[in-house]
């Protein structure tokens, strides 16, 4: 993957973006099934993932003030593969009929790229973001368990 020129605040701006259609991707899971234990778990999913965005919004607000350098990371693009993919699945769950399990996939592919994205912004971000990225990082690998326990 080649590297491409990203101010930190671009990356943090991408991250809401994710959070934001994950939120969205969630909430249409919480209104497509029926077992009200499924409906809580989108439900909270949803809610979690405005919080990681609330988390980035902080971050990008920092970035945007204090920082406006560019660093080559080859995170971005992964971010807006990512962001696209969700943006399509979300778009496919309003459009056809809803599949729980492919939904499920989805879901936690979507999980799995959210941790390797944020572990390298982890790397890339200043020491003040740390805590922050281990947090959320610690949450995606919660939201990764919940939904494997699910589908299986």
């Amino acid at each position: 993957m080649g590297e491409f020129n990203f101010s930190p605040y671009q990356i943090a701006v991408m991250a809401m973006s994710i959070e934001e259609a994950g939120a969205a991707f969630y909430e249409i899971l919480a209104n497509s099934v029926d077992d009200q234990r499924l409906i809580d778990m989108f439900t909270n999913l949803s809610k979690e993932e405005l919080k990681h965005k609330e988390a980035f919004s902080s971050i990008a607000a920092f970035f945007h003030q204090k920082d406006l350098n560019e660093y080559a990371v080859d995170v971005a693009m992964l971010m807006q593969a990512n962001l696209n993919k969700l943006k399509a699945a979300v778009f496919n769950m309003r459009n056809q009929p809803k599949n729980i399990r492919e939904a499920l996939d989805i879901a936690i592919h979507a999980e799995e790229e959210s941790i390797r994205i944020y572990t390298e912004m982890y790397n890339v971000y200043i020491a003040k973001f740390h805590a922050v990225l281990l947090a959320i990082i610690d949450e995606e690998k919660r939201h990764l368990k919940k939904l494997i326990k699910t589908k299986f």
